[in-house]
């Protein structure tokens, strides 16, 4: 250990919320796709791809359209514990519609069964 710190990285560029426009298995195919094409490793392009950080943007912006892709894409994978603090944002944002408070509320929910695990087992 040198004791030098990273630099904090810039926040992402807005120019990345477009990704949130298509579907996650879309965007999946397409990267497969160019993986094929030019001979690339599909984990290594869908590992730099900065997906969380593009629904993260999302989630805290005031943007209706917006929020409403973040928890689309949210509602297709696993919620870490990472993403609660923004959902339970715009779960109390007047920016946000009725439909994404409630998905918001509904998904920090299903973190939290998820992070607890099933009840009842002996887990």
């Amino acid at each position: 250990v040198s004791g030098q710190v990273s630099p904090p990285s810039p926040p992402l560029s807005p120019g990345w919320l477009p990704l949130l426009d298509h579907d996650e298995s879309e965007v999946t195919e397409e990267l497969s796709f160019i993986s094929t094409k030019y001979d690339l490793p599909l984990r290594q392009l869908l590992d730099t791809l900065p997906v969380d950080e593009a629904i993260k943007l999302a989630l805290t912006t005031s943007n209706a359209h917006w929020i409403d892709r973040a928890l689309a894409w949210l509602k297709s994978r696993g919620i870490s514990e990472y993403f609660i603090p923004m959902l339970l944002h715009v779960s109390n944002s007047k920016s946000a519609s009725q439909q994404a408070r409630h998905s918001a509320t509904h998904l920090i929910q299903r973190a939290t069964q998820e992070s607890t695990g099933p009840t009842g087992n002996g887990a």
